[in-house]
């Protein structure tokens, strides 16, 4: 009964809205992870949420499947049918399998390559925000409407250690080097 009394005040603020502009993908983002009812999501339920928000007439099908329970894919691949882009239905796919890693995903890795922008983007940010290299942080812009902000900092240390860790390995190769001439 409050999952209903939720959806039916976030629908409200839709339509509010909707009236004047659409929702932008912060917006949308925001609503999906609202329909958890403060459940705790890990970074799959974030890369899912990441996806689903990104195309409108994805969001609107999700927004009628998302609740503290899960997110119930196959009903919003029955409500898309028809009305997405191939590459969008990929996504929708891509969106199913971060979210459960068992699932099938229909795009290979070939098909993927081929999304073009602005879909092979966001499919390449769901995958690092599900690998948890990558966050999604919504800020205010000056005019007071949230933006939705991608944090790659995660990465940039991994990276960074990465590196680092390669100019220790090189500089012990070096040193042996040395040693071995001796």
């Amino acid at each position: 009964m409050q999952q209903e009394q939720i959806r039916r005040s976030m629908r409200k603020k839709i339509m509010e809205k909707n009236s004047n502009q659409p929702l932008n993908q912060a917006e949308r983002y925001q609503y999906l992870i609202g329909l958890t009812e403060g459940k705790q999501l890990d970074a799959d339920y974030r890369a899912a949420f990441y996806i689903l928000s990104s195309v409108p007439e994805m969001f609107e099908a999700a927004a009628k499947c998302v609740d503290h329970e899960g997110i119930t894919f196959d009903k919003i691949k029955r409500l898309c049918k028809g009305k997405l882009e191939e590459s969008q239905m990929h996504l929708l796919s891509l969106a199913h399998n971060v979210f459960a890693w068992n699932s099938r995903t229909s795009p290979t890795p070939h098909e993927l390559s081929r999304l073009g922008y602005p879909w092979l983007e966001v499919a390449l940010n769901a995958i690092f925000i599900s690998g948890g290299n990558m966050k999604v942080q919504i800020q205010k812009n000056e005019k007071g409407i949230p933006e939705l902000l991608l944090d790659v900092s995660s990465y940039e240390k991994t990276k960074q250690f990465h590196e680092r860790f390669q100019q220790m390995q090189n500089d012990l190769d070096d040193e042996f080097d040395e040693e071995m001439e001796q």
